[in-house]
């Protein structure tokens, strides 16, 4: 290890991504040629802004001065082709410098030769779950202290070198000592899983290695499991999550899959798990403004009004149609689409095809349905439910504001219903929904009394002045439709869920809000509903009948909250 000359800014910086391209630009232009760059940011995206920049700076750079040094610009992240992360291992073309633009995954994953200078935005993207929303959300940190000193070593394996820290010294002893791992910080939904699929029922009192992960991360976990129906009564592993467990999916992704073999199209399902895993394969949303109209226009050939999964869908059904795309790279350049990202997608679907044949057996049936492929996406993902609200955001059922992701096709289009189901949510200045698919509201609604129901005795009720029966319902609405909202989708959030047979109506002077038609669709899913006495329009003074598992919101006498 050779020794590092660390340099600090005097100031925190504005805009990472103009120092990082000032950084470059002014060490190429003033240090010897010998010796490689290596940028650290925090994303892709920024990645791409980053080249692109030093690339127009460079084409200008040479109509005035032609005998200037080139630069070599490499990308390196994770989801990165394995024959573009070869590349920054292999030295550059005679007369030019590397400069290799990457994320956290060149702090310790991959050794460099030649690096002699070091960028250090000094911030990194990690997961993070966000109690706001019940999600884990990609956020921008600032780094740790231990990720800083990885950073600047980077710069002296081979050679006594130069690391720049993009923001002031008096900032590093305000940094977190080390980074915390995943089990402190995300859902613990797959590795809860994990547990269990290897005999360990009692995973709230298993010996983690310290730090151990928060117990109220563990009580939402294990809720969203059992919402999954990946759970029996007594919280044991069931058939079906033996099936979670083993899938190399998510637990949301995978129950959709299972669930699109019901409806008859696990062969899309399949498609979309595998486009929605390796990111946007869209050139555009790639390089920003430097792409032309063209790309725009290109893309609007595959956009399905209903969501993102289904515009991926359509992207790589053209790609490998022997009449269409014939999977050429060609064709991937035309349509402003990024070859290797479908190519990978390609071999992830072709495992994931293999895998659901030989370990799951099921029918890979091609019945290209959009109402049946979106309600296999509420299956999978309802608890990342939001709707719309009249301002153009969107209401989690947590209570959470959230965003269109400019990536997605809903960006700049109203929604075909009220309701979506997200993948996840990236944080930049606000929490903003990518992977979106448009549900609707009735499917909500069974899925989640299906859930609920495989255990016999559970029910959910709310009182209408509780702060989620207010964040749910308009004035428009009556209570008790606002109430088969709440119960459609606040399943995960355990303080709701009561466990009991029973619940008795008040005797009391309120009239019900309910309309005849109204309790006649929650009798479908419910036999004790039936039972109910108090008729749409009528008080309830005189009834202490059972009503079954759904009373009135507006007449609940018991509701067991477990915070």
């Amino acid at each position: 290890m050779y020794p590092v000359e660390v340099a600090y800014t005097t100031e925190l910086v504005r805009d990472l991504v103009q120092a990082c391209i000032d950084a470059v630009w002014a060490w190429h232009t003033h240090e010897p040629l010998s010796g490689d760059m290596l940028v650290f940011v925090p994303g892709r995206d920024d990645i791409q802004r980053i080249l692109q920049a030093l690339a127009d700076r460079m084409m200008e750079a040479a109509s005035t001065h032609p005998s200037s040094h080139r630069l070599h610009l490499l990308p390196l992240y994770a989801e990165l082709d394995v024959n573009a992360q070869r590349a920054v291992f292999l030295p550059p073309p005679r007369g030019t410098r590397k400069v290799i633009v990457a994320t956290n995954v060149a702090e310790t994953s991959v050794t460099l030769d030649g690096v002699r200078f070091v960028v250090d935005s000094g911030y990194t993207k990690i997961r993070l779950l966000d109690t706001s929303t019940g999600v884990d959300v990609l956020a921008v940190v600032p780094t740790s202290r231990a990720s800083a000193q990885q950073r600047a070593g980077r710069a002296g394996r081979t050679a006594p070198g130069k690391c720049l820290r993009l923001y002031p010294e008096s900032e590093l002893a305000r940094m977190r000592a080390s980074d915390a791992p995943e089990l402190v910080r995300c859902d613990l939904s797959m590795y809860l899983l994990q547990l269990k699929a290897l005999g360990i029922d009692n995973v709230a009192r298993f010996d983690y290695v310290p730090p151990a992960p928060p117990a109220a991360h563990v009580a939402r976990a294990l809720a969203y499991l059992a919402s999954l129906q990946a759970l029996d009564a007594q919280g044991r592993l069931c058939s079906l999550g033996e099936q979670l467990a083993e899938a190399p999916l998510s637990p949301m992704m995978a129950r959709a899959v299972l669930h699109a073999a019901q409806e008859g199209c696990a062969d899309e399902m399949l498609t979309i798990a595998a486009m929605t895993s390796v990111g946007t394969p869209f050139l555009k949303i790639e390089y920003g403004a430097a792409m032309d109209v063209h790309a725009e226009l290109a893309r609007r050939k595959f956009v399905a009004e209903e969501g993102d999964q289904l515009t991926l869908l359509n992207v790589y059904e053209a790609f490998i149609d022997p009449r269409i795309g014939r999977a050429s790279a060609a064709w991937a350049a035309k349509h402003a689409l990024h070859y290797a990202t479908l190519k990978r997608a390609q071999a992830i679907r072709a495992h994931l095809v293999k895998y659901a044949t030989l370990h799951w057996s099921l029918p890979l049936h091609r019945a290209y349905d959009a109402t049946r492929l979106r309600r296999c996406l509420a299956a999978g993902f309802f608890k990342n439910a939001a709707r719309y609200m009249p301002d153009g955001t969107y209401r989690s059922v947590q209570g959470a504001t959230l965003h269109v992701h400019p990536a997605s096709v809903l960006f700049s289009r109203t929604p075909t219903s009220t309701w979506v189901v997200f993948g996840d949510v990236v944080w930049t200045t606000q929490a903003q929904m990518r992977d979106i698919a448009t549900v609707e509201e009735d499917w909500l609604l069974s899925l989640a009394y299906v859930s609920m129901h495989h255990d016999a005795c559970a029910s959910l009720l709310t009182h209408r002045k509780d702060p989620i029966f207010t964040r749910m319902a308009p004035k428009a609405r009556t209570p008790v439709v606002a109430l088969a909202m709440v119960m459609a989708i606040a399943l995960l959030a355990s303080r709701w869920i009561a466990r009991t047979f029973c619940h008795f109506v008040d005797a009391c002077t309120d009239m019900c809000c309910a309309t005849e038609a109204l309790c006649k669709k929650l009798a479908q899913y419910t036999e004790p509903f039936r039972a109910c006495g108090v008729l749409p329009g009528k008080t309830a003074s005189g009834h202490r009948q059972n009503v079954g598992a759904f009373a009135c919101s507006n007449r609940v006498d018991r509701v067991e909250r477990a915070e």
